[in-house]
């Protein structure tokens, strides 16, 4: 299928360097380099604290987990206010499960239904969700105001590695479950 192969040339095409060198290494040179770029009088500190055996995915996996976190980290550090992020999980054999986590500012619950984030053009935010349908990981976004805001991206090899259903079509399916027939009126 045309979009399919397109997808996979764009992931390619955005893929990090650093990631021929495993999620790892890229998630710490992504650190790295936020650092780097970082004010140092800014008083924000940025924290890595990865538990991995340097498993290795499919390039798929890792470029989409890999921009999620980018993502994340980039909004934490850009807009949160807060003075510290961290970036925290487990990478292991079949499992990613990593955390973008800021004591900022936060924002409100509401912001987060699928027609409010385009409303207010969270475009990062829709991006990651569309991200995780991709690979068939769980995005959770936790916020709320003077709260902070956690990401957490949770991908584990198998059943869940199939692309899930975007949340309007699965409330269109819940109102009703048999599309071909008119919903109840």
């Amino acid at each position: 299928h045309l979009s399919i192969r397109r997808q996979r040339q764009m992931c390619i095409r955005d893929r990090s360097p650093m990631l021929e060198y495993g999620l790892p290494m890229a998630l710490e040179d992504l650190v790295d380099t936020m650092r780097e770029r970082m004010d140092p009088d800014s008083g924000l500190e940025l924290l890595y604290e990865v538990d991995s055996n340097q498993e290795r995915f499919s390039p798929e996996v890792e470029t989409h987990v890999f921009r999620i976190i980018q993502e994340a980290s980039k909004n934490a550090v850009e807009h949160s206010g807060g003075s510290q992020v961290k970036i925290v999980g487990k990478i292991s054999e079949g499992l990613i499960d990593l955390m973008v986590e800021d004591n900022g500012s936060g924002f409100e619950r509401y912001v987060l239904d699928a027609g409010m984030l385009a409303l207010t053009k969270h475009y990062g935010l829709i991006g990651m969700e569309e991200r995780c349908n991709i690979i068939g990981a769980k995005l959770e976004i936790h916020s709320g105001l003077k709260a902070g805001t956690r990401v957490r991206v949770f991908w584990q090899e198998g059943e869940l590695t199939q692309p899930v259903t975007p949340p309007e079509q699965a409330q269109r399916l819940f109102e009703n479950p048999n599309p071909y027939k008119s919903p109840r009126r």
